[in-house]
């Protein structure tokens, strides 16, 4: 793996509960911590990029003459793309 974990095992464990967890982060609903995800993962070394975006895309267009993981990698690439700014 070239990019380290963010948190060891043992700090996954100990990790703040859901409801300290979301008051910490300073976001209340599902759209700001979509928000605050998307900031803190922007620019970073272990943050998305477009063209990994591209990358499933072009993995699951490999795959749907068999169908077997074509949607999961949409999905996938879907999601990561909703964490980019937009395309300029």
């Amino acid at each position: 793996m070239s990019v380290q974990p963010a948190l060891t095992a043992k700090e996954w464990v100990a990790f703040l509960p859901r409801d300290a967890r979301r008051s910490a982060m300073g976001a209340d609903d599902p759209a700001e911590r979509h928000a605050l995800a998307a900031r803190a993962l922007y620019g970073q070394p272990f943050g998305f990029t477009r063209e990994d975006v591209w990358v499933l895309r072009g993995a699951a267009l490999k795959e749907r003459p068999y169908m077997t993981r074509y949607a999961e990698l949409n999905d996938l690439a879907d999601r990561i793309e909703a964490l980019l700014p937009p395309e300029e």
